[in-house]
């Protein structure tokens, strides 16, 4: 019985000590993704440093030769609503898929489409 006693009191200043763990409570998050303005899908004759706009605030830019993204040319950490593509990055005459997203946590979300571009032959 004295065991008992001594490893009741024993878990009682424990709990007292260091507290019980409470389910922490989670708030919902909601992710707005970016949808894609401009460069529209498609254009053509772009320039090498093309003005990227779309609507909600986005975390990240990607660009790919690909669709798939399995291969990302440019990726940049940003914030707003649009980005200028500074020179000597994109080439005359490619083809080039862009997307952004929002970041939160470990994780991106991504604009809900993938736009294509053709930047113009160099004069």
């Amino acid at each position: 019985m004295r065991t008992f006693i001594l490893m009741f009191l024993a878990l009682l200043v424990s709990i007292t000590m260091f507290g019980c763990q409470q389910p922490t409570e989670t708030k919902a998050t909601t992710i707005i993704v970016p949808h894609l303005v401009s460069p529209y899908n498609g254009s053509t004759n772009i320039s090498t440093t093309p003005l990227f706009k779309w609507n909600n605030t986005a975390h990240r830019i990607q660009l790919a030769l690909f669709p798939s993204f399995n291969t990302v040319l440019y990726t940049k950490d940003i914030s707003g609503t649009s980005y200028q593509m500074p020179s000597h990055i994109l080439q005359f005459g490619m083809t080039y898929f862009w997307r952004v997203g929002v970041v939160n946590g470990n994780s991106v979300f991504w604009s809900a489409e993938t736009y294509y571009f053709s930047t113009g032959n160099q004069e």
